[in-house]
């Protein structure tokens, strides 16, 4: 039993690992080797062979006796049923790369998204597939419908043509303008050019912006800010200098040294807009090192609302969509077959104190 079932953990996932070994499982006993009725060894040998904790074990199996994948039969053991859930919705929540719950998108996402999930009755599975891995994902684990996780601009044509030929599938984390009728998110664009000219209407003509490099490369969401920045900053008559935009990636000695030569040559702006709110704790500590104070000598603004922008002082001010209403749109598009309006969901600025009017820059 189980004896071509071979698995090693994703070190570097946010995903725990009770749910890494769940999820390969099921894809595993779902792909018609197994028949049903076929009996698990027990949790403590299964634990042993796979090198996890019995616990950890137990959890896992657990998780796939709630999908009706197994059967847990008092004295008995364990069991495969392959019986669907007759009640309830199975979504895949599917991630091209190893999610990083360190992004403020991100992390609000997934806590909404899990929050939720009991309300519509919902079984989210983490999957970390490709698009050509789609169909066979969702006939292996009997999948109602596939939330996308900020999918790359290149892979949209292929999910909208999946929905076409009648898959249950969202994109959420970006409004695409050219497949409004499956994204689900913000227009960056749009965010960047409020964000400036929220600036601007407290003064401020000297605006920077923290990008985000992602393996060295910026994310198409990053592509929209950037040119939303630098057209609203034209548009206001604002100038604009190239230094004033910083590139960083998890590197953040590359940052600390860019700002820390701006100031030295007293060209530093007076405010900063961060892409991304993994910058703002260091933001914070090199401000500090310079003797600045937040929002006093500089004002700082992210995109993404999360916990961690109420836990910093002052905390930061951010101008970025309700992941609550977000979530809300998605389940109810997927499970209660509504309508989607094919609209961006709208940013919300959110004032914490870090921002302030100035009057000389």
């Amino acid at each position: 039993m189980l004896t071509n079932f071979k698995y090693q953990f994703d070190s570097g996932s946010a995903v725990p690992k009770y749910r890494q070994f769940a999820d390969a499982l099921a894809e595993y006993l779902t792909g018609g080797d197994v028949p049903p009725g076929s009996k698990l060894p027990n949790d403590r040998a299964l634990a042993a062979k796979y090198g996890i904790a019995v616990v950890t074990m137990s959890k896992a199996l657990g998780v796939l006796a709630k999908r009706g994948i197994l059967e847990r039969r008092i004295g008995a053991g364990t069991f495969v049923s392959l019986q669907t859930p007759k009640n309830g919705y199975r979504i895949g929540l599917v991630c091209h790369e190893t999610i990083s719950l360190d992004q403020g998108f991100v992390s609000a996402l997934w806590d909404e998204l899990f929050r939720q999930a009991p309300q519509y009755n919902v079984d989210l599975l983490t999957l970390k597939r490709s698009p050509k891995e789609y169909l066979r994902a969702v006939k292996s684990y009997k999948l109602d419908g596939l939330i996308v996780l900020s999918a790359k601009k290149e892979f949209m044509p292929e999910l909208h043509n999946f929905v076409a030929h009648g898959m249950n599938l969202v994109q959420v984390g970006m409004f695409h303008k050219d497949y409004p009728d499956i994204s689900f998110g913000t227009d960056h664009e749009h965010s960047a050019s409020e964000i400036v000219r929220y600036l601007a209407g407290l003064g401020h003509r000297k605006i920077g912006f923290i990008k985000l490099l992602i393996h060295g490369s910026a994310h198409i969401s990053t592509g929209k800010r950037i040119y939303g920045y630098m057209s609203a900053m034209y548009k206001n008559s604002l100038p604009l200098n190239p230094d004033w935009i910083i590139e960083c990636d998890s590197d953040m000695k590359q940052l600390a040294e860019a700002v820390y030569r701006l100031h030295d040559l007293k060209e530093l702006p007076s405010a900063f807009i961060l892409d991304s709110i993994r910058f703002a704790p260091i933001v914070y500590h090199i401000m500090r090192t310079l003797d600045l104070n937040i929002p006093q000598d500089i004002s700082l603004i992210s995109f993404d609302n999360a916990a961690l922008c109420g836990q910093l002082q002052p905390g930061l001010t951010t101008y970025g969509h309700d992941a609550g209403l977000l979530v809300t749109k998605v389940f109810d598009h997927l499970c209660c077959k509504r309508n989607h309006d094919s609209k961006p969901i709208d940013a919300v600025l959110t004032e914490r104190g870090s921002c302030a009017v100035v009057t000389t820059v």
